[in-house]
């Protein structure tokens, strides 16, 4: 469990670079303030320091979040929310599936959509 702290640790440290160095920009662009309030210092500082098998019960453990979703149990919200299988932004909203149909619809990759489409609105923006 040690490993697994580690990388709970590494991930968080790193959240700046691979996340919200990405995200402000982006919603910034669209006149969108993002808010993150699991990210402040005194939260992280707490969930840090719990230990791992309050959040993950095993490598096999589907679900995580498991202080989480205690609270919300605790909140009484609905089972079905509680025990909801964590999964990507992206894939939870739906965002994937528009990509992935626009892209199609014009002959592209995903990745290759969404390069031409900043590409372009970077263009537009520059005159």
């Amino acid at each position: 469990m040690e490993a697994v702290r580690e990388a709970l640790y590494r991930d968080m440290a790193a959240s700046h670079e691979t996340n919200f160095q990405r995200d402000y920009p982006v919603c910034a662009f669209h006149g969108v303030e993002l808010r993150l309030p699991l990210t402040d210092m005194e939260l992280v500082h707490f969930s840090l320091s719990l230990p791992v098998n309050l959040k993950i019960e095993s490598e096999e453990d589907g679900l995580r979040k498991r202080v989480l979703r205690r609270v919300a149990q605790l909140l009484a919200m609905p089972e079905f929310i509680v025990n909801r299988p964590k999964r990507a932004v992206q894939y939870a909203t739906g965002v994937d599936k528009a990509l992935r149909r626009l892209a199609k619809g014009k002959g592209f990759a995903p990745q290759e959509y969404v390069r031409a489409v900043f590409r372009e609105t970077l263009t537009e923006n520059e005159t």
